[in-house]
Formats: C-alpha cells, structure tokens, sequence
C-alpha cells in the first residue's frame, strides 16, 4: 500500500495549478506520520518511481510516500491528512475522514441494497483506500488452446471473431489482435520472430480454456479449418505444445516492449464499436504519419479495445498536438470511450467530460463529495 502526498504536478504535455486549499506538509506532521507507521515506512528521499507516470510524462512533486502495513494505520494516515487538508494520491478503503468501510461480501448473491463496491472499482483512489479484496479460487482449466491466424483485411477479422464465437462459444477465452506495424517492430526490436511465416496484414491470437482436451482440441481444428476454407484467413497455426503457446503470446506480450524501444511512444487505450476498431489506425495514419517512426495498433478485439501506439525517435510537441485532442475527439463521435482500461489520469482529464451528459458529471462529483468532500484524495482528476 502506498500512500503519496502531492504537492502539485509540474511538468510534462500539461500542468495544474495547485490548489491553495491543500496543506503544505510540515516536519510536524512526519514526526505524526512516523508514529504511525514507523520512520523506516516514511520515506522522504528516493521517491521519482512514486511520481512519475508509466509513460512518464507527468512527474509530481511528492513530499513523502507513505507505506502503511494495515487498514488501521491508512486509516489513521487519512484522518490526519483529512485534518488538515493535505492531498493524498492512493496507490493501493478507508475514505478520505480515516472511516473504514467494508463493503460487498464473499457471498456471489447479495442483494441487500445497493452494490456500493462498484462505486470504488476503476475511481483511481477518487474516493478511498482499497486495503482488503475477497478473490474467488477458480480451478485451473486442464485444456488450454492456442492459435494464430492471419487475415489480410479487417471485415475477415470481425467474421473470424463472429465464426469464433460460434463454432468455439462456450470455451473461447481470449481474441487478440496485432497488426503488421507491431509484429515488424517485435522483429526489429525485439528480434522475436513471428509465428506465421505468411506475413499478413494482421494476426489473431485465439485461445480457449476449457475441461475436455479431447473435444476442445477438435473444436479448434474444425474453426481453423472453416477460417481457410472460407478463405478467411490466409494462414493458421494451432500450438501444439505449452511451448508453442506461450511462443505466441510472448508476442502479444511484449508489444509494449517494442514500441518502447522505438524511442517514444504515445499510447492510447480506447475502446470502439467494432466496425470502427481500425479505422481510427487509418485516420491517425492519414493525418500524421510524417511525423512518427511507426503507427501500431494491437489489443483485445473480443471486446472493442484498441492499444493504438504513436512511436517516435523522442517527444514531439509538434507530433502530441497532432494527435490531441484529435484523437479523443474522434473516439467519440464515433460512440467509443477515450478510455478502456487504464483511467483518466492526468493526461485526458480535459477531455473527461467526452460522452457524459451535464446530469451524470453532477452526479459523479455529488458522489466524490460525499466520500471526500475536502477533495485531497488523488486530486485534479475529475471533472
């Protein structure tokens, strides 16, 4: 669990002000903090890994991070920063008072009123510290089976994923999808070879987890088989072994890896409908591929989101002024969410507001003021 108490952001794409409602941290309130957690978790010294982002753009200017070892201590940590309006970025659920809430149950039925934990799920540390999560043991699926496809247009993509869903349904666990721009940046940079030796236009990665080795393996034979028969895939390989397989998805993996290597790269997790998936590749390529090394897009197509990666020998203004807003304002008048997966963050908060009435941004800040009405609690990240 880590706490962070931020003064303000002060460099990267964009700034913020910061707020002159919050406290600026005192040698009082660490001797407080000592006390609480013990000096050797107050650490004051080596803390840029705490303060700069993943893509690291944004870095704060953090006074002190903060490694409590229980919910009593975070909750303790919290009432004192509530006191006095210190801001405080959660990087681990007591609310932003020190009371300590215990919500949902290990029970998969509860409907005794409202499902309160989903308020927390996903709010970036908004409205609490998460310090306790009840996990169900599921049993390990004893036949796992991979393959990979290629597709040389994007409508076989979509009708390969509507075939899948057909003829594998109930066992179909994951779809994947990479294009030709990131498996030729695999090779360059990572020298990982590709598993089609056809070079398509993009490659699926198809797997299914199920309990009949037998039966799951013919299942996905007869799918690859109607894919090229059907003419919808010009090539398809099914692992034959646990090595295979994992020879595979260390492709997918390792895309993050090799757009990195490039230099710089600008990364979007956006999710679309899914006749818009790679249209909106084509028309970031259309606008500005003279500026970039290379335009990747690679992501789970199963459910719509795209890893659309703008590579560069090093940061662009130029290149960042190209892309923003455009980018976002193109996910959304084409009904997609400018933010999939990983949050809103620093860098899209202008852009927050996209596809939410004025009647649900009220709501989210009521909601925000009820469980952290001073605002410290990671600040500057809502509308």
């Amino acid at each position: 669990m880590l706490l962070k108490l931020l003064r303000h952001y002060a460099r990267g794409v964009a700034t913020v002000a910061r707020d002159p409602r919050f406290a600026t941290v005192q040698d009082a309130d660490l001797r407080l903090f000592e006390s609480i957690c013990g000096r050797e978790h107050v650490k004051t010294t080596e803390i840029d890994n705490y303060s700069t982002d993943w893509m690291k753009v944004f870095k704060g200017k953090p006074v002190c991070v903060l490694l409590p070892g229980s919910t009593e201590e975070v909750s303790a940590l919290l009432a004192h920063c509530s006191k006095r309006r210190i801001a405080v970025v959660p990087q681990v659920l007591p609310t932003e008072e020190g009371t300590v809430l215990k919500l949902g149950s290990a029970l998969k039925k509860d409907n005794t009123s409202l499902h309160t934990p989903h308020l927390f799920l996903g709010s970036e540390g908004q409205l609490g510290v998460i310090t306790h999560v009840t996990m169900a043991a599921v049993p390990k699926p004893t036949s796992v089976q991979s393959a990979m496809l290629g597709v040389e247009t994007f409508d076989g993509c979509c009708e390969v994923l509507r075939l899948a869903r057909r003829h594998l349904s109930e066992i179909l666990s994951s779809f994947e999808f990479l294009d030709r721009e990131i498996m030729t940046a695999l090779e360059e940079n990572l020298d990982l070879k590709p598993v089609l030796q056809s070079s398509p236009r993009f490659t699926l990665l198809v797997e299914t987890s199920g309990s009949d080795e037998t039966h799951d393996t013919a299942k996905m034979e007869r799918f690859l088989a109607h894919c090229i028969d059907e003419g919808l895939a010009s090539d398809g390989v099914q692992a034959q072994s646990a090595t295979e397989s994992a020879a595979m998805w260390r492709l997918r993996e390792s895309a993050p890896l090799a757009v990195a290597a490039d230099g710089f790269a600008f990364k979007n997790d956006v999710s679309l409908p899914l006749k818009h998936f790679y249209e909106l590749t084509e028309a970031v390529r259309s606008r500005c591929s003279s500026l970039t090394k290379r335009i990747v897009t690679y992501g789970h197509l199963g459910d719509g989101n795209s890893h659309l990666n703008v590579t560069a020998k090093k940061f662009s203004k130029e290149l960042y002024d190209k892309l923003y807003p455009f980018i976002y304002e193109w996910v959304n008048d084409h009904n997609g969410s400018i933010s999939a997966e990983h949050g809103i963050g620093q860098v899209k908060l202008p852009y927050a507001a996209f596809g939410k009435s004025q009647a649900e941004r009220d709501i989210v800040r009521r909601i925000k003021s009820v469980f952290d009405p001073n605002g410290i609690l990671n600040p500057y990240k809502t509308f």
